[in-house]
């Protein structure tokens, strides 16, 4: 199950560098942490993957603070991201892809998005399918 999660969250994350990283890292509202305020990567985790986190961490030299420390002017450091930070679309950012891509065209990906940041390792089944969703419904917003 954590390999599928981790498969699918590198593919998510390509995607997201197409459509996301330029917008966060040129308009976001409160460089270099933007949303990553908190350790908002426990959120919706499960103890294998805070366990991976952990690890990815400890072999780079990644401390954990009050903010998450894994989020950088780079964007996120971790390939291990819990559900919670994967879907997650900042306000702005939602309204951005609007503009670039039209409300109509964005809309399934945002969707998507959302369903991913409130998924739960509960029930993998739906957490799996709104990824692949959000993947498939992104690289179709990156033909536009």
């Amino acid at each position: 199950m954590i390999e599928r999660h981790v498969k699918l969250a590198g593919e998510l994350n390509e995607v997201l560098g197409q459509l996301t990283l330029e917008y966060c890292a040129t308009e976001c509202f409160n460089p270099p942490e933007g949303c990553c305020f908190r350790n908002f990567h426990r959120k919706n985790a499960i103890p294998e993957l805070s366990r991976l986190q952990g690890q990815e961490a400890l072999a780079n030299g990644w401390e954990e603070g009050n903010r998450c420390t894994y989020h950088t002017s780079e964007g996120c450091l971790l390939n291990t991201k819990s559900p919670y930070c994967l879907g997650h679309l900042c306000d702005d950012l939602v309204d951005d892809l609007g503009r670039s891509y039209g409300l109509k065209q964005s809309e399934s990906f945002v969707s998507a998005m959302r369903r991913v940041k409130h998924g739960s390792f509960q029930n993998t089944d739906l957490l799996f399918t709104a990824i692949e969703e959000a993947i498939s419904e992104g690289r179709r917003l990156t033909l536009v």
